[in-house]
């Protein structure tokens, strides 16, 4: 069996192991994401450079590496292969770090494809610019803005990591009272959050 035998040191020894690993089939996209990340590190270069050593689009290590910016719990939904390549860049576009979770999470549980996902997120940025052209043409719109506070935002959270979706907590004027929004994406998305709260909907 002919082989080829390098004296390389230990820095080359290291480049030529990571090079190898970035290059096996089975590697999932959070593992090839850190690994350029330990590269870039090791060997100080920047993405760009990265891209010209391996010979790979700059565009797609970029892509890569901003993966590491999501939340353990999306990070693990791409490792496991529940959301694609294209499912974690839509879910980036979203800067709340728990609403990315939840969005994340949705996405499985109601098998959306990348399509279907980048749907939703357009409806909520209209949605959400509509709410905004509002309350800017409301007299009393500065009256009505939210300070939340560290605890309200906290229970968002968990009401977001229990029901998969987008929740808000809408304190009201008087004391103890407001609202709890909950979002829903489609009919199938609504079912499940139904399905989650214990309500039947028959």
């Amino acid at each position: 069996m002919p082989v080829i035998v390098r004296e390389v040191d230990d820095q080359k020894a290291l480049e030529l192991a990571l090079i190898e690993n970035l290059q096996r089939e089975d590697l999932n996209a959070i593992d090839r994401a850190e690994a350029y990340a330990r590269y870039c590190r090791e060997f100080d270069v920047k993405p760009e450079e990265l891209a010209i050593r391996l010979d790979e689009d700059r565009t797609t290590v970029v892509n890569y590496l901003r993966l590491l910016e999501l939340p353990a719990a999306v990070k693990d939904l791409v490792a496991a292969g529940k959301l694609s390549m294209g499912h974690a860049r839509s879910i980036l576009g979203v800067a709340d770090s728990a609403e990315r979770v939840a969005l994340a999470r949705s996405t499985v549980d109601n098998g959306l494809s990348v399509r279907a996902l980048e749907e939703v997120l357009r409806r909520r940025r209209e949605t959400g610019r509509q709410g905004s052209d509002a309350a800017h043409s409301s007299p009393t719109s500065a009256t009505k803005s939210r300070d939340v506070s560290a605890h309200v935002v906290e229970l968002e959270g968990r009401f977001q990591q229990a029901l998969g979706t987008k929740v808000k907590i809408r304190p009201g004027r008087g004391k103890g009272r407001g609202k709890i929004v909950i979002e829903y994406y489609s009919i199938d998305d609504f079912d499940r959050i139904m399905d989650r709260m214990g309500v039947s909907g028959d």
